[in-house]
């Protein structure tokens, strides 16, 4: 995702096509079946507004954390990965 995201000079847009976004969706969907409140997904600083956005309508429970907002004190236990492609 962060290879899509275009950096302008006053902005940042995000140049992913319907199908990656569609897939990417999913992929969510696969992780989190019946998200609940305290559902987080941490991806990087750059990506974390697009990730919010497209995730919000469909995910309105899940948070979207950059990992430079995890105290480094707190602990941790990842679920999988969410990747995109192939």
């Amino acid at each position: 995702m962060e290879g899509a995201i275009d950096h302008g000079e006053h902005s940042s847009s995000l140049g992913m096509n319907p199908e990656m976004i569609r897939d990417l969706i999913e992929r969510v969907r696969a992780m989190f079946p019946a998200p609940q409140a305290g559902a987080v997904i941490v991806t990087s600083s750059g990506a974390r507004h697009f990730l919010r956005q497209i995730l919000e309508s469909s995910f309105p429970n899940v948070v979207v954390f950059s990992h430079n907002e995890i105290p480094p004190d707190t602990s941790i236990h990842s679920l999988g990965l969410v990747g995109l492609g192939g």
